[in-house]
């Protein structure tokens, strides 16, 4: 009773006063904790309750793995894990469900889906399927996330995917960019029970302006009925013009939500920034940052202070930019730094000395991102500084930063295909570069273009 009205110390105080505790009481005590957010005092707890006679059951080793969730303490919660199966309720379907979703969490996909495949498929909730679904989607594994709602389909007929599951594929959906695939799950959808759910409707709206179509995206919008528009959902499509560059319908849908009556917020203020950055209409986009303390009361986040340098960069105006990186009222992060350079970057070397100090500012805060590195190398090399790029790659050789494999993917039929740099394991990889021998004039992986790195 007390957890529930959010009194943590007076369910405490009850507790403390109880002469038997057993493991229903001790579970009431540490769930109610690790749900009220306080996970570290419920471990503190579950370490005294296994100090005692009584033994914990897979309810309470289930709260046991929440709580290391909750503290992003993957040792923990292998601990945690080894426990359960010490106990003999690694079998126990909750049990799986929470640790296939922990897994995912920390990114241990493979683990994750190891234990997906030890329950067989009659035992396979939908809840479970959606564990395995999202942790795929939220670990940028797309095409995994999508075959596997597929396989849900076939594998499980008299189960129905839940709006969660929905939202799972239609994320994995938006990081593909496949139109044709969008328009594949928007008839899903359509078909479903799910159709008018708005929180799935939203999810579409940012699937479609992600995969390049922002006319269905607006679709889906004037579907909704107006009632339904909150200021997520209005958030999601100015953001989908914003990516595009759409200033003017930006602009417009922001004052239509406005007379609507409904109040933005930091998300929308993003949408309108990423608008007026794309569209290079630097003081419309002096203005909306401006206004959103002073006639909202919204406190820009590092988000907006990005935003707004990544702006006045592409613009040209670099001193403007690092001026204003220098009044920020909270420290820079990398996201800052990071669009300062690629503002310099983009107008070649024009300031050197304020690319490298971006680039200083960006590897004491992020040493292992040879993105960054490149960037500068390449800045040096467009200026003819040569030593300076040779400095560049002498300092990741130093530092054990290595330049990722270029990657890229194309949709067809509604399958993807990715291809790496010198990568032959496609199953086609032998037509794929005769044809190519074919078409380029140099050697197939060899490149066409200058690379300065």
């Amino acid at each position: 009773m007390y957890f529930a009205c959010g009194d943590a110390w007076s369910a405490r105080q009850v507790f403390e006063g109880m002469c038997d505790r057993d493991v229903v009481s001790w579970t009431s005590l540490i769930s109610g904790l690790v749900q009220n957010g306080h996970p570290l005092q419920g471990l503190h707890h579950f370490a005294a309750m296994m100090h005692s006679e009584v033994c914990p059951d897979f309810v309470l080793l289930v709260t046991v793995l929440k709580a290391y969730m909750e503290l992003d303490d993957l040792p923990g919660a292998t601990a945690a894990h080894s426990l359960v199966v010490k106990s003999g309720f690694d079998n126990e379907i909750d049990v799986v469900i929470t640790l296939t979703s922990m897994y995912a969490k920390f990114g241990c996909i493979m683990s994750a889906r190891a234990l997906f495949d030890r329950v067989p498929i009659p035992r396979v909730n939908v809840i479970l399927w959606n564990a395995m679904i999202s942790g795929y989607s939220k670990n940028g594994l797309a095409n995994e996330a999508v075959q596997l709602f597929k396989q849900m389909r076939k594998v499980a007929r008299s189960m129905t995917p839940d709006s969660v599951t929905l939202r799972s594929v239609i994320l994995a959906c938006a990081q593909l960019g496949s139109v044709e695939l969008a328009e594949w799950m928007e008839d899903y959808v359509r078909g479903s029970e799910y159709k008018d759910d708005v929180l799935v409707n939203t999810a579409l709206i940012d699937m479609f302006s992600k995969a390049g179509s922002i006319d269905r995206a607006h679709t889906v919008f004037e579907r909704m009925h107006v009632r339904e528009r909150d200021v997520v959902v209005w958030s999601a499509l100015i953001g989908g013009y914003g990516v595009h560059g759409h200033v003017k319908e930006a602009v417009t849908l922001f004052e239509d939500m406005k007379r609507a009556g409904v109040k933005p917020n930091d998300v929308t203020f993003l949408g309108l920034l990423s608008a007026c950055n794309h569209g290079g209409a630097v003081e419309k986009g002096w203005s909306y940052f401006h206004s959103m303390k002073h006639d909202y009361g919204i406190e820009p986040r590092h988000q907006h202070y990005a935003c707004m340098v990544d702006l006045l960069a592409r613009a040209g105006h670099l001193d403007r930019a690092y001026h204003f990186i220098m009044d920020m009222p909270i420290k820079p992060e990398m996201s800052v730094w990071g669009a300062l350079l690629h503002g310099c970057k983009m107008h070649g070397h024009s300031d050197m000395a304020l690319a490298e100090c971006a680039a200083q500012h960006i590897f004491e805060l992020e040493r292992s991102n040879a993105g960054h590195y490149v960037q500068l190398a390449n800045l040096y090399a467009s200026a003819g500084m040569w030593s300076h790029v040779a400095g560049v790659r002498l300092t990741m050789r130093e530092r054990g930063v290595s330049k990722a494999t270029g990657c890229s993917s194309i949709d067809i039929n509604g399958e993807m295909h990715s291809f790496h740099a010198g990568d032959h394991s496609h199953p086609r990889a032998a037509q794929i570069f005769a044809l190519l021998s074919l078409l380029s004039p140099t050697p197939a992986g060899g490149g066409g273009g200058q690379e300065f790195f």
